[in-house]
């Protein structure tokens, strides 16, 4: 049993494969270009008031989401138009086109993440859906509050990238040798949770909401939450924790 693991689920899981590509300019420009369509036309759409535009940018289950997260709400666009209200009253606005053009872009198969440079905003996911490229559930413009902007006030830095993880890389290989089977959630929920990951002086933390990934899916690949943070000095460890954990 690989020890030092606190987990929300009851085992550590196996690996599981796929590993995402830091888009570079080349292979991969055609779904890069439609990702960041999808976010300017977002970023258009609630601009001007067009949300009915904005849901038709938003997976169903995304859709679903951003109305079971607003009480009374009938439908996505009246839902979404709540949402943002609350959240431009919270002082949390949209990226703009500019932000956009300049964000990292990360790819991992049918999902995406676009990483703000300034940081003002969570990163924004999206998924690949028949051809489409469309935001993600659990994604910040889907009403789901990130816990990346807290936890980074907190003193953790943020993951993004297989390669922001790859400290971890022996713990990885200690629990596929302990064959350990992956867990699955119970009963997940559109509010999540988060799990953490204690091994060698370091600490790993993310965030999941609909569907829960396991600890070796995440520190493979980043996108498949909502929030990845970590901490490698062990003197910072416990102090970091403690305050990220009023996120």
């Amino acid at each position: 049993m690989v020890t030092g693991v606190v987990r929300a689920a009851a085992s550590l899981p196996a690996l599981t494969a796929g590993v995402a590509v830091l888009v570079a300019g080349c292979g991969r420009a055609s779904d890069e270009q439609q990702v960041r369509d999808t976010a300017r036309e977002l970023t258009r759409a609630i601009a001007t008031g067009d949300y009915e535009r904005a849901c038709e940018l938003f997976s169903l289950e995304a859709q679903a989401q951003v109305e079971t997260a607003t009480a009374g709400a009938h439908g996505c666009a009246f839902a979404l138009r709540r949402s943002r209200e609350r959240a431009t009253a919270a002082g949390a606005g949209m990226p703009t086109v500019r932000d956009i053009d300049i964000a990292t872009l990360v790819l991992s198969g049918d999902r995406a993440i676009l990483s703000w440079t300034s940081g003002a905003h969570d990163p924004q996911r999206f998924e690949k859906h028949s051809g489409r490229w469309l935001v993600a559930a659990d994604s910040p413009a889907s009403g789901q509050r990130s816990a990346a902007t807290c936890w980074r006030r907190a003193g953790a830095s943020i993951a993004t990238t297989p390669g922001d993880l790859r400290f971890a890389a022996p713990f990885l290989e200690r629990a596929r040798e302990a064959g350990e089977a992956p867990s699955a959630a119970t009963d997940p929920t559109a509010d999540g949770g988060v799990n953490y990951v204690y091994a060698d002086g370091w600490v790993i933390f993310y965030q999941y909401g609909i569907h829960e990934p396991t600890n070796s899916e995440v520190i493979r690949d980043p996108t498949l939450a909502i929030a990845v943070a970590y901490v490698r000095d062990p003197r910072r460890v416990q102090a970091v924790v403690t305050r990220a954990s009023d996120c």
